[in-house]
């Protein structure tokens, strides 16, 4: 069901409290030399801290933001705290995140995605009866379309067009948008129709997080002991070509350290934001470059009172494919009335070029046609556009045709031993999930603390 992220295929302000974390001075870093300088202050690089302040060795993090968490980000700007990134924990059982949100004491709630409403294009809400006969025939095209064969270089798109020769109803359209684009973070003619269900999930149920997903972030920052961690320090460039030392260069001051992990998003990456010298392999530049960095934004809306129906999930069929589809109501979990609209791939892209009142004013359009003309403007509101932020360029990672799993594991490959890489980009069972990139942070640390 919609929002629910790898489970049918396999049968998707300053909310950080710093001051908790030690922050040292630049002066009191023995000339800056570490054993392990970490790039990136999300998930991968805490959990690689954490793992390798344990062994007992002397690392720091060098992070671009002015906060911790990434992709995690938890914004206090409503009644309730609101997350503009990351928002669930994506089956509970085994779940390392869960682990983390159970030694936290950290609330959870469960997502039940057949807690739902679905409106037709007309904005005429549809019985249970059709909703369901509406998933169930697009439950049987994905079902015929993967199972046709394929090559490396068929998107789904392509697959789709082969078993739906004629264009798609706007219901069908809709199904393949909140199952697949929003999951995906990409349109269905970016995405590898051959990889399409290579990635793995954890069962159990999808839980969110009622007071925001940065407790975790806190939690990681400070136990078991603080992190070291210096702010607003992009990294420019990474010099390894001495055997022995690499020298990392950010936006104010080098550091040296025997072993650098590299955190930050695929994006930055194919962006080329950071210099290596020497340049990466071969092999790993062309992983880079052959996978895809997906798009998924939000938009949250406050209203001075909920006109809405006591359901979990608001979609809606909309007459231009992925257009104001998928509408989360966060009154359902906090009781205060919040509404967060959901936008992937190239509507999401279209959606950034827009001032905030042109965005602002198309949701409340949607809005319109589903609860007549007279219910109120928000009275806050946020919106996400991590395809222009300079520290993601983009949500999470996705398979393009041409790409394949094989190119996460490259990705993961260390670099001579010293110079390794983690993130969600870099983990081939659990990519584009807060998991996957907590897992990657703790291999890379791992496959250090083996070779040092």
């Amino acid at each position: 069901m919609p929002l629910q992220r790898r489970q049918f295929l396999q049968g998707l302000i300053a909310g950080v409290t710093l001051t908790q974390c030690r922050l040292v001075p630049l002066a009191a870093t023995e000339q800056n030399t570490w054993d392990v300088v970490i790039v990136g202050a999300g998930i991968a690089g805490l959990a690689a801290a954490q793992r390798l302040q344990a062994a007992g060795q002397r690392v720091c993090i060098l992070e671009a933001r002015d906060r911790l968490g990434g992709r995690i980000w938890t914004v206090s700007d409503f009644a309730v705290p609101v997350d503009l990134g990351a928002g669930w924990i994506h089956g509970v059982q085994e779940n390392s995140i869960q682990r983390l949100a159970v030694a936290a004491g950290l609330p959870t709630q469960v997502t039940d995605y057949n807690n739902l409403i679905l409106y037709n294009t007309d904005g005429r809400s549809l019985s249970a009866a059709a909703t369901e006969d509406l998933y169930a025939e697009g439950d049987r095209l994905l079902e015929q379309v993967m199972a046709q064969p394929s090559g490396s270089r068929d998107s789904l798109q392509a697959i789709i067009t082969q078993v739906h020769p004629q264009a798609l109803p706007p219901s069908l359209d809709f199904y393949l948008n909140t199952t697949i684009e929003h999951e995906r973070a990409a349109d269905v003619q970016e995405l590898s129709h051959q990889h399409l269900d290579s990635d793995a999930a954890f069962d159990g149920e999808d839980v969110l997080f009622p007071q925001g997903y940065n407790g975790i972030i806190r939690y990681l920052s400070q136990s078991p002991a603080p992190l070291t961690v210096y702010r607003n320090q992009p990294v420019q460039r990474i010099d390894y070509s001495n055997p022995t030392v690499i020298t990392i260069e950010t936006n104010q001051q080098l550091y040296r350290a025997r072993a650098v992990i590299v955190t930050v998003p695929l994006g930055v990456l194919k962006r080329g934001r950071i210099v290596f010298e020497p340049a990466l392999p071969r092999v790993t530049q062309q992983a880079i470059d052959r996978l895809g960095m997906g798009l998924l934004n939000k938009i949250v809306l406050e209203f001075p009172t909920v006109f809405w129906e006591d359901v979990e999930i608001l979609n809606y069929i909309s007459a231009s494919k992925g257009e104001w589809c998928e509408w989360l109501n966060l009154h359902a979990y906090t009781g205060q009335p919040l509404l967060i609209a959901f936008n992937a791939a190239t509507v999401g892209h279209r959606l950034e070029t827009w001032s905030d009142t042109q965005v602002i004013t198309a949701a409340m359009a949607t809005l319109r046609r589903l609860y007549g003309t007279k219910i109120p403007d928000p009275t806050k509101f946020a919106i996400t556009r991590w395809g222009q932020d300079p520290f993601s360029y983009g949500a999470y990672s996705f398979i393009p045709p041409l790409a394949s799993p094989q190119d996460y594991r490259t990705l993961a490959q260390p670099i001579e031993g010293r110079l390794l890489f983690a993130g969600e980009a870099t983990h081939d069972r659990y990519p584009a999930t807060v998991h996957g990139a907590y897992l990657s942070g703790d291999r890379a640390a791992r496959e250090w603390l083996s070779a040092a």
